[in-house]
């Protein structure tokens, strides 16, 4: 059996991209609860259950919800981004109504002297 290096501790943290994020909503309410269930009890065990049971929790609602919101902006980029391209290609074909009464103003122009040839 390998021993876990830091490391390999370090690199999911930048690998995966809400891990850090629930880690340190974990840590920071895991301990927070820890303390105020010992300065409310006295009982160092007990706390100290608490503290890992909220650490848990929150850690994985927190990389949970980071997770969802992400695909949630990910599904909302990609519409905007569909949009845009069905908007550019109707820009592409299309021309200004100002254009093309000056080609038509032309055209008829072009046309007259012929006619009266």
């Amino acid at each position: 059996m390998s021993a876990h290096r830091w490391d390999d501790l370090t690199n999911v943290l930048h690998e995966e991209p809400c891990a850090r994020e629930g880690l340190l909503y974990g840590i920071g309410t895991g301990l927070g609860v820890g303390l105020l269930r010992f300065i409310r009890t006295g009982r160092g065990i007990n706390a100290g259950n608490w503290a890992v049971g909220t650490f848990a929790a929150v850690a994985v609602a927190a990389k949970h919800l980071c997770h969802y919101q992400q695909m949630h902006q990910r599904a909302k980029t990609r519409t905007l981004l569909e949009m845009q391209s069905k908007v550019s290609a109707r820009v592409k074909g299309f021309k200004p109504e100002s254009d093309n009464v000056g080609s038509t103003a032309q055209t008829q122009a072009q046309s007259e002297p012929e006619k009266s040839k």
